[in-house]
């Protein structure tokens, strides 16, 4: 009866940990949710989250539960027989299954080290590399979009910009009086602003996409203002990269269009790129069947106590955002534009990777979340997109956690305060490998591992029920008697 366990014991595991994939990734589907907080995502810091880049952290949850429903069978194997049969036998299946896991946590840790931030794979050689600077203002959701509190947003990005550009050169300076050495310093090329960083939205006619002169946005990023490109002209040239929202106006003055976007300003107004956001946060940037549904909106109200306002329009574009290496360079990386929580979202992050060096660029909000757990949580699942994609990322948050990640997923730099709390004011400073080419198989199929763990329970049942169909009779002496037609005694 041991060995004939054995069987069953590999269908309860595989069956268990494949449902366990599939309904995770529902949850993730349905009602509307998004695959947060994954079992897969409990293996980060771990070298078997590298397998991510074959199966998608979704399915990634399949290594601990086949894992632990073995486990229970073995343990319910051995205690069933040492009942009976006052001893047990070796569970060889199990073992086979650690020796599995053993050899893939090795293959984990060979890949670990080869998708480092400082790995020739990850940086091209050492030719391919961006340093780059986020800002975090660390503002209140209250704060953020008080009108009055307008002309100390703008300063204060500028502040925080100019004060992280100069401790980062009075820092090489005193290394290099330290080491008795020239100063060796590469500034930022480009500079991260979070989500929606302008406190106000900017303005375009809808029929022309005309943008409307004397607007604050346009006069803080005009060359003739004493404003972002003084700072370009006195400390070093950069690019802009920053959260912007766009409102697009009808002849009558009433609101056609607005999105939610990342955008590139590689010196004024006029150089605007911007990206739309395309995963749109339902109730939060757009109420799902407003108008054929109006008490869904008096809903919102109630529960926010404020009017939801406008409805944002979501983008429809996949394509990356080519950028100068350095200001002025020929030489460009593919940016993965990312609003908001799209860095959790594997399925449509994947649709940006292409064979060419690229970057993936969060600039995010995270004030909503608070003070809580949620934002470290925000972060830790992103994390998995690089694994995933092999590709770097570096994430601007209005209040934590700004966070530059390697291929690997691992942290290369973090902003935190001394007590290592992600909820400050201040800059963050990293230099970001950006050359890995590679396609990996789940930029290629996506999460085709999910479709196969659903293949495998739907088979294991039909199985089940199969066998469910033959009469057993009771245990005698540790085994199961296979019933005659006779009644079992």
């Amino acid at each position: 009866w041991a060995l004939g366990d054995i069987l069953p014991s590999a269908s309860a595991a595989l069956a268990g940990a494949a449902l366990w994939v599939c309904l995770e990734w529902g949850r993730g589907w349905l009602i509307p949710g998004f695959g947060w907080n994954n079992l897969g995502v409990a293996l980060y810091g771990n070298p078997l989250a590298q397998w991510a880049e074959y199966l998608g952290v979704t399915a990634l949850a399949f290594i601990p539960a086949v894992f632990s429903v073995w486990l229970w069978r073995v343990c319910r194997r051995a205690g069933t027989m040492i009942i009976h049969e006052g001893r047990r036998t070796v569970p060889w299946d199990f073992f086979i299954l650690v020796a599995v896991l053993l050899t893939m946590f090795v293959t984990g840790v060979v890949w670990t080290a080869r998708y480092s931030a400082q790995s020739a794979e990850a940086t091209g050689d050492g030719r391919f590399t961006v340093p780059v600077m986020a800002v975090q203002l660390n503002l209140s959701q209250k704060e953020k979009w008080d009108p009055a509190n307008r002309r100390n947003i703008y300063r204060a990005l500028l502040d925080m910009t100019e004060q992280g550009m100069l401790d980062l050169q009075n820092r090489a300076l005193e290394q290099a009086v330290k080491d008795g050495a020239e100063a060796s310093l590469d500034m930022p090329a480009w500079v991260i602003w979070p989500e929606s960083s302008f406190p106000i939205s900017t303005f375009y006619r809808d029929a022309t996409g005309e943008r409307f002169s004397n607007q604050d946005n346009v006069n803080f990023l005009s060359a003739e203002e004493d404003y972002v490109q003084a700072l370009r002209n006195g400390i070093c040239n950069f690019i802009l990269l920053t959260g912007t929202d766009d409102i697009y106006l009808s002849d009558e003055g009433r609101v056609a269009r607005a999105y939610n976007c990342l955008t590139v300003f590689e010196g004024d107004y006029s150089t605007a790129r911007p990206h739309a956001k395309a995963m749109l946060v339902p109730f939060g940037e757009y109420i799902p069947m407003r108008k054929t549904f109006p008490f869904l909106e008096k809903a919102f109200e109630a529960s926010a106590g404020t009017a939801m306002g406008l409805n944002y329009t979501p983008g429809c574009s996949s394509s990356p955002v080519p950028v100068p290496i350095r200001p002025g360079s020929s030489v460009t990386v593919g940016v993965i534009p990312l609003v908001c929580f799209e860095d959790v979202v594997g399925s449509w992050v994947r649709r940006f990777i292409r064979q060419e060096p690229q970057l993936m660029v969060n600039v995010t909000n995270d004030g909503w979340f608070n003070r809580s757990c949620a934002n470290e949580q925000h972060w830790r699942n992103a994390a998995f997109r690089c694994i995933e994609l092999r590709r770097a990322m570096v994430r601007a948050a209005n209040t934590g956690v700004s966070v530059a990640l390697a291929p690997n997923g691992a942290v290369i730099a973090d902003l935190r305060d001394s007590s290592g709390s992600p909820f400050t004011r201040g800059v963050m400073a990293a230099t970001l490998p950006v050359g890995c080419t590679k396609i990996t198989l789940y930029a290629m199929l996506g999460d085709w591992a999910v479709l196969v763990c659903f293949l495998v329970f739907a088979a294991l049942l039909l199985r089940r029920i199969g066998a469910g169909k033959r009469v057993h009779g009771p245990v005698e002496n540790g085994v199961y008697r296979r019933s005659t037609g006779a009644t079992p005694r």
